[in-house]
C-alpha cells in the first residue's frame, strides 16, 4: 500500500510526509508511471492547518495511477466514525479526488469520516472500469477499517454529474457480480454503500444520448459511436455494446435491498437534463427503496451549498448514532468509569469553563445533576 500522511490538529500546522510501501505481491504491478505519480501527489499535496482531522493519500489499486484516493479521518471520535465517501464529476474523462477536499470540514464536524475517490478516465479503460474502481476503493475501505477507525456498516456515497452517475451505480449495483470488478482485491468485502446521494447524475445514457446530451463523453465511455449503438440496438452484431451502456444505467438495477437514495437536479440544467433523475427515482420508488427527489427551479448544472448541506442532512438521519451524552470515555457504555469520572471533577468547572470532563448536562459545573444523568443513563 502507498500512503501519504498529513496530520492536522487545532493546536499547530503539521508536516506531510510520504511513506511508500508496496503490498505483497503488487510488486510487478507497481510502474514507473504509478510511482511517479504518486510521489509527486505527496509533494505537491498541500495540509491545510487548524483543521481536527488526518490526511491520507492512499492507493487502493495497483493497475493504475489513479487508483487512487484521499481520506480525512477525525482525530477525535466515539468508537468506529461513519464514512461520506465523494465520487468527482468531469465527464468520467476529467477531474481529481482533491475535488471532495470542499466538503471536508463540513462533514468532519458532524461527525463523519470523508474519502474521495479517483478513478480510472475513458481514455484510459472503457466502462465498466470506472464503477469497479470504485466497488474497490469501497472493499479497500472495508478491508482497512480498524486501521482507520472507521464504521463498515454505515457508509455512504455522493457525487455530482458523472461522479452522481457512478454514487448512484454503488448504491444500485450491492451484490451484481459482473459489476464488481477485482481491483485491490478484497473480493470477499462488501462493496455495499448504506445511503446515496445523486446530485444532477445521469442515468440512462441511452436516453441521454438520444436526446443530444453527453453524446462525446458516452461515446468514449463506452467505446464506440453512442448513436451509431442507438440506430443498431436491433442488429446482434451489437448485442455487446447494448449491453454494455444498459449495464451502465443504475435505475435498471434497483431491487428493494438497496440504500436509501437522495437526488437533487436543476431543472435548466443543459448539461444533463434534469429527466435523468426522474428516471432514477421513478426505478427506486418501483422497487420499493426511499428516495427524496428535488427538482429544482432556475438552477442549472451546479448546486448550491444549501443542497450538499441538504444531503449531508440525510446522511446523518441514516448514518450516524448521537453519542450518549454520559458515555464521557466513548466506551460505548455507560458504567461506573463515567460515574468515577463525575466524582473526580465534583465542583465547577476550572478556569470559567463553560463545560469540563464530567458535566454532563454542560451547565459549567459537575454535582449532583449529573451524577443522576449517569446513574439514569447506566448500561446504554
Amino acid at each position: 500500500m502507498l500512503e501519504r500522511t498529513f496530520s492536522k490538529d487545532r493546536q499547530s500546522p503539521t508536516d506531510g510526509h510520504f511513506i511508500g510501501r508496496t503490498a505483497r505481491g503488487h510488486h510487478r504491478a507497481l510502474s514507473v508511471t504509478m510511482m511517479a505519480a504518486t510521489i509527486l501527489a505527496s509533494i505537491t499535496s498541500q495540509a491545510r492547518t487548524g483543521e481536527a482531522y488526518t490526511h491520507y493519500g492512499l492507493q487502493y489499486g495497483f493497475d493504475h495511477f489513479r487508483q487512487s484516493m484521499e481520506l480525512y479521518i477525525p482525530n477525535e471520535s466515539c468508537g468506529p466514525t461513519p464514512l461520506a465517501i465523494y465520487i468527482h464529476g468531469g465527464g468520467w474523462l476529467t477531474g481529481n479526488a482533491e475535488q471532495g477536499s470542499q466538503y471536508v470540514d463540513n462533514l468532519v464536524k458532524r461527525g463523519f469520516a470523508v474519502a474521495s475517490f479517483n478513478y480510472r478516465f475513458s481514455q484510459h479503460q472503457i466502462y465498466p472500469a470506472q464503477i469497479q474502481d470504485c466497488k474497490g476503493a469501497v472493499r479497500y475501505l472495508r478491508a482497512n477499517a480498524a486501521r482507520y477507525n472507521l464504521d463498515v456498516e454505515n457508509f455512504g456515497v455522493f457525487g455530482d454529474s458523472s461522479g452522481g452517475h457512478l454514487a448512484a451505480l454503488l448504491g444500485s449495483t450491492g451484490g451484481v457480480a459482473s459489476l464488481e470488478g477485482q481491483v485491490g482485491g478484497n473480493i470477499a468485502l462488501s462493496s455495499r454503500v448504506q445511503a446515496a446521494v445523486d446530485i444532477y447524475g445521469p442515468t440512462d445514457l441511452f436516453a441521454c444520448a438520444d436526446d443530444g446530451f453527453l453524446l462525446g463523453e458516452i461515446s468514449q465511455l463506452v467505446g464506440h459511436s453512442v448513436t451509431d449503438i442507438i440506430a443498431n440496438q436491433g442488429n446482434p452484431a451489437y448485442a455487446t455494446l447494448v449491453a454494455r451502456v444498459n449495464s451502465a444505467n443504475p435505475a435498471l438495477f434497483c431491487t428493494v435491498d438497496d440504500p436509501p437514495f437522495h437526488i437533487a437536479h436543476g431543472l435548466n440544467d443543459t448539461v444533463v437534463p434534469s429527466s435523468q433523475s426522474q428516471i432514477m427515482h421513478d426505478a427506486l420508488v418501483a422497487a420499493g427503496v426511499p428516495s427524496v427527489l428535488r427538482l429544482l427551479p432556475g438552477l442549472g448544472h451546479s448546486l448550491p451549498d444549501e443542497e450538499y448541506d441538504l444531503a449531508f442532512d440525510f446522511f446523518e438521519s441514516l448514518l450516524l448514532t448521537p453519542p450518549q451524552p454520559a458515555d464521557m470515555n466513548c466506551d460505548g457504555a455507560v458504567n461506573v468509569e463515567d460515574l468515577l469520572i463525575v466524582i473526580n471533577a465534583w465542583g465547577i468547572c476550572p478556569n470559567g469553563q463553560p463545560t469540563c470532563p464530567g458535566d454532563v448536562n454542560a451547565d459549567g459545573t459537575v454535582n449532583v445533576d449529573d451524577l443522576l444523568a449517569v446513574i439514569n443513563s447506566w448500561g446504554k
